[in-house]
């Protein structure tokens, strides 16, 4: 223990790392010597075709513990990684060891090494409690947890003979694998050469889409590359026509199209280039906690990640469909794979009636500055129903309606739905020309929303950030201007509204969507101050409110100057909200929507544009399953603008939330295609955890059905359980082989579908 100031504790993250990898031996009785070289942190277990073949740096089933020395300096303060001082100390965390494999562990044919990673103790202070490690950032950094005791940094096999092939050699020709579509791809990678392609699984339901993906790569530039998926049929007769498989290519990232890093794929193609060419992806120098990654083996490769995204109808027979998926091009042999699509019994609610609601950001104006169409043209109006479109696919059915100019400031939405008309006198018409095409596309590309926000006032106080504040004038000749409106919570304020507001709330009652419109209201952590709050009840008594803020929260009201006038929150998103309240629930680690009769809070979006593809299959279910409706504040389309200087911009969303253009959240989950917005890999994963969430819920609301017998909500249960254990803080088994859990949910669902007869 040394000197009694510290003491070592288990208490990290990942306790234990499982990896593999493959080789294949044409004769074993020609292998003279095999040799694994590990460097690593921790302790580690080796074994060979399931059999152990040593252990290193273990005492029984635990790690060695380092020296102090490896965590503290001469002065008994924590290693800093990034001054040279503390080199030779550093040093002493990495460990390493030589394994001899015994030639009789070998088999002909493929062979599987396994390195098991235990984590060793971590040195901490005798007075500080294990939860406070978690709960105090300062605690972490201070005592060195940044640095995780556990990691395998170079594994590398020799061997006396050539009659061994590894799993990292690279295909001379063209080579196909399969590469499920929760996996980041990246430009640098390769099939397997000692691994057969299996049949593509996908497990769905009705009434939903769900995908698969293939990787099809060379050394060389891939030419003609052709993929078709015929009709699927099952066993019990039932038909399924390939046209609803769509297949799309996975185009790698540039920086004029995505902020995702520049070694992946992201937006999603409707069609495969002539020539998929060699990536070009600079390779840069990365570091992990402070030691160099070794990347001399990552070399550049023509990739080609296939998605095959299965649209099940409504009325499709449940049971397993089989198919197959035919590849062509030049220089591969033409390619059959299995295609398998299971069918669950359980039928998904249109958008307009599921549980589950995200509510995602948009920024109409990025189409005019992203494709320099003409504002508010039919293009645009095209380009923002595609984005509407996409974004209901994952039941994201908000809609703003800017009365206002700049709405969300920093040079935001340059003209409104509604638009000023000079009279003499100092009096107005209004022109609703814009507003009525608006809505017509609302309607044509989404349906009624579930969510209509009116812009018309500007946030207050401390933390504005500008705009808002303009309504646009229409000029004789159509040219477009801007005129301050009159300060909010004046009677001149009520007067410059009332004519807008009440023909806008006729129009709106007209289409039936009054009861899901709302007056908007952004700011950074506050609410409407009560002379605003005065102004919209008397404009419309019966009205209610949305907000975006950091304090968005349950049962919200907003109080005028008056205690009779009350107006309530129909809806409100949290952003890193400062913690949970009495009677809330607690908070996730991402932006969280609610309606706000029913759950509040947030936290820091968790996720952004980095982020893994497959984080994006959970973080839905992980809001909802702490009380929250669903996502909030991330990015649909903000797209990387060009600046004047050189580089890129973030469009300005969430004005006084601070999110957009700061990595605190997604900024684009879809991608700019050649003619307006398209998916991308994250935005699947994301629509496919949101159905998944609400076939979670549907299982829960059946445990209480009377109709379902005891055996199959104990087996319900059971898998609920498993589901939630699997979501839980580090989310291994989830993130990394979520198939299982995803497959038997939507079983369940089904079982549980046909048991209530729904």
């Amino acid at each position: 223990m040394g000197s009694g100031m510290v003491t070592r504790i288990h208490q990290h993250d990942i306790s234990v790392m499982h990896m593999r990898s493959k080789f294949t031996v044409k004769n074993p009785a020609t292998v003279k010597g095999c040799t694994l070289s590990l460097d690593y942190w921790g302790g580690v277990i080796v074994r060979v075709n399931g059999k152990e073949v040593a252990r290193g740096h273990m005492k029984g089933e635990l790690p060695v513990d380092y020296p102090e020395e490896a965590f503290l300096n001469g002065k008994g303060k924590p290693l800093d990684n990034r001054k040279k001082k503390d080199a030779e100390r550093l040093a002493l965390r990495k460990r390493t060891s030589t394994i001899k494999i015994p030639s009789k562990l070998l088999r002909a044919g493929m062979n599987v090494v396994t390195v098991e990673l235990r984590q060793a103790p971590v040195l901490q202070k005798a007075n500080v409690k294990p939860a406070a490690v978690y709960n105090s950032h300062k605690v972490r950094r201070f005592w060195n947890l940044e640095w995780p005791p556990i990691g395998l940094l170079r594994a590398r096999m020799t061997t006396s003979s050539g009659a061994v092939v590894g799993d990292k050699a690279r295909s001379k020709g063209i080579k196909v694998w399969n590469n499920p579509p929760h996996n980041t791809a990246f430009v640098f990678d390769y099939g397997n050469p000692v691994e057969k392609t299996s049949p593509v699984l996908i497990h769905a339901a009705r009434n939903t889409v769900f995908s698969g993906r293939l990787m099809v790569g060379s050394a060389q530039a891939i030419k003609g590359l052709k993929v078709k998926v015929g009709d699927l049929t099952s066993k019990g007769g039932g038909k399924l026509p390939g046209s609803i498989v769509q297949i799309r290519y996975a185009a790698p990232v540039s920086a004029a199209k995505s902020w995702v890093p520049l070694d992946r794929f992201d937006g999603l193609m409707e069609r495969i280039p002539a020539v998929v060419p060699v990536y070009k992806t600079p390779l840069k120098r990365k570091k992990f906690y402070g030691a160099l990654v070794d990347r001399s083996d990552f070399t550049p490769r023509a990739v080609a990640p296939i998605w095959l995204s299965v649209r099940v109808p409504a009325n499709a027979a449940p049971g397993i469909y089989e198919g197959t998926i035919s590849l062509t091009a030049a220089g591969l042999k033409p390619t059959t794979i299995p295609l398998r699509v299971s069918v669950s019994a359980w039928t998904m609610e249109a958008p307009a009636k599921r549980r589950v609601q995200n509510y995602l950001c948009y920024a109409e104006e990025v189409y005019p500055r992203y494709y320099g169409v003409p504002v508010w043209s039919d293009k645009h109006f095209d380009m923002v129903g595609k984005t509407l479109a996409l974004a209901a696919e994952a039941n994201s059915r908000q809609v703003y309606a800017n009365l206002t100019v700049n709405f969300m400031g920093n040079n935001t939405n340059p003209d409104a739905l509604v638009r000023w008309v000079k009279q003499s006198g100092g009096k107005f018409k209004y022109d609703f020309t814009i507003f009525d095409k608006y809505m017509d596309m609302v309607a044509k590309t989404i349906g009624k929303p579930s969510n209509l926000r009116l812009h018309c006032w500007p946030s207050a106080g401390k933390y504005q950030t500008g705009g808002g504040t303009l309504v646009a004038v229409l000029e004789p000749g159509g040219k477009i201007s801007t005129m301050a409106q009159p300060t909010v919570g004046t009677p001149e304020n009520l007067a410059f509204w009332q004519p807008v507001i009440s023909k806008v709330l006729k129009k709106l009652k007209a289409r039936g969507w009054l009861d899901i419109t709302t007056f908007g209201y952004n700011i950074y952590n506050s609410v409407p101050p009560p002379k605003m709050v005065d102004v919209a009840y008397k404009l419309w008594p019966e009205g209610a409110w949305s907000i975006s803020s950091h304090c968005g929260a349950q049962d919200m009201k907003f109080l005028g100057t008056n205690p009779k006038v009350v107006m309530p929150v129909r809806y409100a998103s949290a952003i890193r909200s400062t913690g949970p309240k009495p009677g809330r629930p607690p908070m996730p680690r991402q932006n969280a929507f609610c309606k706000a009769t029913r759950a509040g809070g947030g936290t820091e979006s968790f996720f952004n544009d980095k982020s893994a593809v497959g984080d994006l299959l959970s973080v839905v279910e992980e809001v909802v399953n702490v009380g929250y409706d669903g996502l909030c504040e991330f990015g649909l389309n903000l797209f990387p603008l060009k600046k004047k200087t050189g580089g890129y911009y973030i469009p300005q969303v969430g004005r006084g939330i601070n999110w957009a253009g700061s990595g605190r959240s997604t900024a684009a989950i879809l991608a700019p295609g050649p003619d307006g917005p398209l998916g991308t890999e994250r935005f699947e994963m994301f629509r496919e955890g949101t159905q998944l969430c609400e076939a979670m819920l549907f299982v829960k609301a059946q445990l209480g059905n009377a109709k379902v017998g005891a055996a199959l909500k104990k087996k319900a249960g059971d898998v609920l359980k498993r589901r939630k254990q699997a979501l839980s803080r580090t989310w291994f088994g989830f993130r990394h082989m979520p198939e299982t859990y995803n497959a038997e949910l939507l079983e369940v669902a089904g079982e549980m579908a046909q048991a209530a007869g729904k």
